[in-house]
């Protein structure tokens, strides 16, 4: 007997079932990449060049905090001896949505040294590990349905080939004019900080931190003074307010940059889904029948959805109430719409293919091990023989999940961290617009 595989039949003698496998087979022995690394090649396509893994990006954190450090040299030590203090406030006004007295004896003042301002630093420790996890996921991009051809998970029909060859140049296309107008993201990279900052500057900051008891006109007072004494100050602290501006823009531009490139393969992933189709391959080793590189996407795309979220909620505890409503609505809606997108679409496509694969795979072991019962020339030793090992081939195709990509506890990590991030960017929100 021939060695088994999901996509030949089994057993040399059955001429019928094997013209049918070679036709379900077909399908060209590479596919075309996507070209993702053209859309930034000012740093990402050089390092891919060089063969690069991309984990030299994470030496942008250190850079990050150590550009602001010397920004803000000067000052640094500036309520250095109440650092603890003051993150355990700002933590516990952040998590618990607690009034200020609940929070601890010690109240902050309306002064945010560097040191002070623990939901900047957050943020811009997010903004720094942003480059990385683009970088990253862009790798696992580039030859994700070359990868899967290759693995024997995406069956392209040969009268498809071309139509799916189109459609990925059609992408590359994209990628290259996004690569030539990177400057215009840059620009709107920076417009936006700018914009924030000037906010800021117009309506203050830092208004969920206001101690409670405040009458109205101390507490806009309390707001305005805080961004006066705040690190980033434009006024008082320029450097400080240009490491600010630089920084959040870098991040910023590699954060869009996430949704550039991404959003033109979940389209492609939308309009070839009748011309590819997906199966599982239970000889793979990978642990996730062929599925390794499609969960490595996954994995940076919802780590980044995340942490971004997590971001949003940083930036409406430090904007006031109407700055917040005019920034972080739109980010809002756009962030939870890449979230239905990317939940939707891989669930769309992948779990229907995946379960009338294994139905029509189980039904092909059925009928070869119904002609091996039928067939005569056999005893019952050498029948069980032949037939054993189609009933265990049988229950490898079962063991694959509807989404072979995951595990059934990345469904509840996800969810989880997914729904935490939005109550908290709400729960900010809400407190942002509570008044004295």
């Amino acid at each position: 007997m021939e060695e088994m595989s999901p996509n030949v039949s089994v057993g040399s003698n059955d001429e019928a079932s094997q013209r049918e496998a070679a036709k379900e087979a077909s399908h060209p022995a590479t596919a075309p990449l996507f070209q993702v690394f053209l859309a930034e090649p000012v740093v990402f396509l050089r390092l891919h060049r060089r063969h690069s893994q991309g984990h030299c990006l994470l030496l942008l954190v250190p850079a990050y905090f150590l550009i602001l450090l010397i920004a803000n040299a000067s000052s640094i030590r500036t309520g250095a001896a109440d650092t603890l203090l003051a993150w355990r406030y700002e933590a516990c006004r952040l998590l618990t949505w607690s009034t200020s007295s609940s929070c601890g004896k010690w109240q902050p003042q309306p002064a945010f040294p560097l040191l002070h301002d623990l939901p900047s630093l957050l943020l811009q420790l997010i903004l720094s590990v942003t480059p990385y996890i683009a970088y990253r996921q862009f790798s696992y991009l580039r030859d994700l349905i070359a990868r899967m051809v290759a693995n024997g998970i995406a069956r392209i029909a040969s009268e498809h080939a071309r139509d799916v060859n189109h459609e990925i140049q059609v992408v590359n296309r994209y990628y290259r004019a996004a690569g030539r107008h990177g400057a215009v993201l840059a620009a709107f990279s920076i417009l936006v900080t700018l914009l924030a900052t000037i906010g800021f500057g117009q309506l203050g900051m830092f208004q969920a931190l206001t101690p409670t008891g405040l009458g109205k006109a101390a507490f806009v007072a309390w707001r305005h003074q805080a961004y006066t004494n705040w690190w980033a100050n434009y006024q008082r602290h320029p450097v400080g307010w240009m490491a600010y501006v630089i920084l959040s823009s870098i991040g910023a531009y590699y954060s869009i940059l996430l949704n550039v490139v991404g959003g033109p393969i979940l389209h492609f992933l939308w309009r070839t889904r009748r011309l590819i189709r997906y199966e599982a391959n239970v000889d793979s080793v990978d642990g996730y029948w062929g599925y390794m590189g499609v969960r490595q996407v996954m994995r940076y795309t919802y780590t980044a959805l995340v942490i971004h979220g997590v971001g949003f909620a940083l930036l409406a505890f430090v904007m006031p109430a109407p700055l917040a409503v005019l920034f972080l609505i739109p980010l809002l809606a756009q962030w939870l719409t890449v979230l239905v997108f990317d939940t939707f679409i891989p669930s769309r496509l992948l779990g229907p293919s995946i379960r009338l694969w294994k139905a029509r795979e189980l039904k092909r072991i059925q009928l070869i091990i119904d002609r091996h019962r039928a067939a005569s020339g056999y005893d019952d030793s050498q029948r069980e023989a032949v037939i054993a090992p189609l009933r265990q081939w049988a229950d490898r195709v079962r063991e694959v999940r509807t989404y072979p990509f995951g595990r059934p506890r990345d469904i509840l990590y996800v969810g989880l961290s997914v729904t935490s991030a939005i109550v908290t960017i709400l729960g900010a929100i809400r407190s942002t617009g509570s008044g004295p």
